[in-house]
């Protein structure tokens, strides 16, 4: 490939203010920086000449005219927009219902727009039926997208149907400007900020069409920022002679709250007024916008798409602590990770060799794999890896000569089995073989990850595979969230019917598919023990709101969980009091995670979400808060309650009439009764042996005697100490026999600052911490209770996924104090006998005593 980009760039800047100039042919071959003029260098330059509707006179070829001849260059006829197509295309069924019923909506309204998903083609549908229909028919188009790389796949996909480039603009720092169009550009590719301040440009954009524009908004569920609207709103009022007509196009026509939503399906309805959208209240009318809808799950069925086979593989690779609190800074202003971050997790050798080894272990499964690398030298160890443990594989990347041949044997042999690239493949990659990607290159960008994982979603009707394996590599971060591999699974249907009404409530606490996947999500992330009840997932509210950065505008969300929603509401008060001038550095996000955060449970908030709090109060930015009321209907302790006394073929009954009449409960258990069953039988069963418990404790007398009131000491006790002497550890090995399968993680202990109502003990496996009440820093609590409360937790600790199970509890039944305890106990008259779980059962009904008194939950 030569470069004849800078010769072309030039010839434009040339022909800007004169309808012709002319050059050498030996400055020609020098500007494209060759030596020679060879045969592969006029065929690429007179390709991209053709593209750019440029005509060269006397025609140059590989051996004529001279090299100290001239030659002389134009435009073509202006007129001449379309050009033979790249591509012969043979649309699927539902691109065609979606032309169908585009040329029918834009017959009678000016608004509308289209819901496709992610590889369905949305881009494609767009630029297709305006090429065939507008175009040449005297419109012009105005494309606007949030990102670049939206911008740049539209005009792949407008030339790839044979609109010359030379009738496309892109405006953009890394592009053209503005003050660049000319009278023969059709379609001007825009970001909505570069816009923003142009609208002198767009009207003449749309003087130039002979009858109108057509305004297409890319993922246009972003449009309804107010910056968004405005500019929208002034361009269809620049010219009232002309027919100018708005697209959007989006998977998901749904917004984080109720307001947004209705706002978004107003704004593409043309009987609502753009100036007063927030003054109507929709209830039975009907919404005119949706033109046309497909389902993800109606494209798989078709095979249009593979099915989505998420999966996670945990490298425990953590990098943070070897950046600069610059580098640090610049993740948490950016958000995304930087170049000293892609350098160090790409020479990181332990994880590479996780690559490799998790293919290995899975390749029949995987078959033709993509991966995807941090950078170029990232390609290349990655290939030395995986061809050092016996699998071919190759690379291919901008700027390497044998690119073509490698893609086609990808995409025809038997080898490689692997191939490697990075973020941007070469242009014209398509192989519908491949059946999984390796996605090692963290990322937050959502339509990088799109474009990614995209590559292994070709179905069968497409070439490709029934289904796609879609594999992240999931690293430790405390100031980067990268989208994972689970996001392919995030509904890309619409909440909103077409009668206008929300599917759901119709306040702001409404819970939607997306907010229960992106909180079960944030979840897994968060919280790395077993997820033993869905309810859990489940948030009490999020924080949203809207900054601009760089000039870029990005809309924040931060979902609470019931473990630290009150924390988090004294954090926000905490810094509107004391940051509204303060600079901020990365140590205080840490500081105020250290400070209001310190003994919560996991999950706990992200250190980079603590940052953007204390970002978006400082630069006055008002933040939202919305808060879940429809998760306490199908709350497991409340339902016990409830239902304890049914007996069980009742109880059955009962649930199976509340799950079935609730989407939103199906949708909490996974759409599995049982799951919802098993739950509130297991809430059931664990009130009723409080009951149980209660009963005996009153039939029962125990010197062990709960503190009337609790003196705290000071100095605390212990408790690493009193881990120590559990343990054996001075001096025998009693207790640690208990654990024979591993030795004793390196945990740390901490006490809560006040006594709380809560727990009384947690282990948060995200730090290895042991939580205790600081009920237990009393003298007048015997020893054994505190030994006891220490013991389950580091029996907690070593159990698989953190989960309560059988061996967990046998666990617990051997517990055994120390020789001190012991005698503390007897000498206040505790009668020692020597049967089973003495010691367990002596300290549950002391602990089960001291919560019925102090009203700390005990389970």
């Amino acid at each position: 490939m030569t470069n004849t980009h800078h010769l072309i760039e030039y010839i434009k800047l040339n022909l800007k203010d004169k309808p012709q100039c002319k050059m050498m042919v030996k400055t020609i071959v020098s500007k494209c920086y060759c030596k020679k003029r060879s045969t592969n260098l006029i065929n690429d330059l007179n390709e991209a000449l053709d593209e750019n509707n440029i005509i060269v006179s006397p025609s140059l070829t590989s051996n004529s005219p001279a090299l100290n001849s001239w030659v002389y260059f134009s435009y073509g006829d202006n007129n001449k927009l379309l050009v033979t197509p790249k591509v012969s295309f043979n649309p699927y069924p539902h691109q065609t219902l979606a032309w169908n019923s585009m040329t029918s909506h834009y017959s009678k309204h000016k608004r509308g727009m289209i819901i496709v998903p992610t590889g369905g083609g949305k881009t494609t549908i767009a630029a297709k039926w305006l090429t065939d229909n507008y175009l040449s028919n005297g419109y012009n188009v105005l494309w606007l997208a949030h990102r670049i790389e939206l911008l740049e796949q539209a005009q792949e996909t407008f030339i790839k149907f044979g609109v010359s480039k030379s009738s496309t603009l892109i405006t953009s720092s890394q592009h053209n400007s503005w003050t660049d169009i000319s009278n023969f550009h059709k379609i001007v590719l825009s970001t909505d900020r570069s816009c923003l301040s142009k609208l002198d440009y767009v009207k003449r954009l749309i003087n130039q069409g002979e009858r109108g524009l057509y305004i297409v908004v890319d993922e246009c569920h972003h449009s309804v920022s107010n910056s968004y609207l405005n500019l929208i709103k002034n361009i269809l009022e620049l010219d009232d002679t002309k027919d100018i007509n708005l697209l959007g196009l989006t998977a998901t026509p749904i917004r984080m709250n109720y307001d947004e939503t209705q706002t978004l399906w107003k704004m593409y309805d043309d009987k609502y007024n753009l100036d007063r959208l927030h003054n109507y209240y929709v209830n039975d009318e009907s919404f005119n916008s949706k033109i046309f809808e497909v389902s993800f799950s109606e494209l798989i069925s078709r095979g249009i798409l593979a099915k989505p086979i998420p999966l996670s593989v945990v490298t425990n690779v953590t990098i943070e602590d070897k950046l600069s609190e610059e580098e640090l800074k610049l993740i948490n202003t950016f958000g995304d990770i930087s170049e000293a971050a892609i350098n160090k997790l790409a020479n990181d050798s332990s994880r590479n060799k996780l690559i490799v080894n998790h293919y290995i272990q899975n390749k029949e499964k995987y078959g033709k794999t993509l991966v995807f690398a941090l950078n170029i030298e990232h390609c290349k160890t990655l290939k030395n890896e995986f061809l050092h443990n016996g699998i071919s594989c190759e690379y291919v990347a901008y700027g390497e000569t044998n690119n073509k041949n490698i893609i086609e044997n990808f995409k025809t042999t038997d080898t490689p089995q692997v191939l490697i690239t990075v973020i941007k493949l070469t242009e014209g990659f398509d192989a519908p073989c491949i059946q999984s990607v390796f996605l090692t290159r963290p990322t937050n960008s959502e339509t990088l990850f799109r474009q990614m994982i995209g590559r292994a979603l070709r179905g069968p009707a497409a070439g490709g595979t029934q289904e796609g394996y879609l594999v992240d590599f999931k690293d430790i971060w405390n100031t980067f969230t990268p989208v994972n591999s689970d996001y392919a699974l995030t509904p890309e249907l619409s909440n909103i019917n077409t009668d206008g009404s929300n599917s759901g409530n119709t306040s702001k606490k409404y819970i939607n598919d997306k907010m229960l996947d992106i909180a079960y999500s944030i979840l897994r992330e968060k919280f790395k023990g077993e997820i033993s009840n869905i309810i859990e997932s489940l948030p009490v509210a999020w924080y949203q709101w809207t900054e601009i950065t760089d000039g870029e505008e990005t809309e924040r969300i931060i979902i609470v969980f019931s473990n630290y929603s009150n924390q988090f509401t004294d954090l926000i008060k905490y810094i509107e009091t004391n940051f509204t001038s303060k600079e901020i550095t990365t140590q205080d996000a840490i500081s105020l995670h250290e400070m209001f955060f310190r003994e919560c449970p996991d999950p706990r908030p992200d250190i980079n979400e603590i940052y953007n709090v204390i970002t978006a109060v400082k630069n006055n930015i008002e933040i939202n808060k919305f808060e879940f009321e429809e998760s306490e209907k199908f709350n497991p302790i409340t339902l016990a309650k409830e239902f304890k006394d049914y007996n069980r073929r009742d109880l059955r009954t009962h649930l199976s009439v509340i799950f079935n009449m609730s989407h939103y409960c199906q949708k909490i258990y996974k759409y599995q009764f049982e799951n919802f069953y098993s739950v509130i039988s297991r809430e059931i069963d664990i009130l009723l042996s409080k009951e149980d418990m209660e009963m005996a404790i009153k039939n029962s007398h125990s010197p062990l005697a709960i503190p009337s009131n609790i003196t705290l000491c000071n100095p605390e006790f212990n408790l690493y100490q009193i881990k120590d002497e559990l343990l054996n550890i001075i001096d025998a090995d009693t207790n640690k026999s208990l654990f024979p399968e591993k030795e004793i993680p390196n945990l740390k202990f901490i006490y809560t600052n006040e006594i709380v109502k809560n727990y009384f003990s947690k282990y948060r496996p995200s730090d290895n911490t042991i939580i205790i009440n600081r009920i237990f820093n009393c003298t007048a609590i015997p020893g054994i209770i505190r030994e006891y409360i220490i013991y389950s937790q580091i029996c907690f600790s070593l159990m698989p996924h953190n989960t309560i199970d059988r061996n967990y509890r046998e666990r617990l039944f051997k517990f055994i104090p120390t020789q001190n305890s012991i005698l503390e106990v007897s000498e206040l008259g505790l009668d020692i006998k020597d049967t089973p779980n003495f010691w367990y059962n002596e300290c549950d009904k002391y602990l089960f005593k001291l919560s019925k008194i102090y009203s700390i939950n005990y389970c």
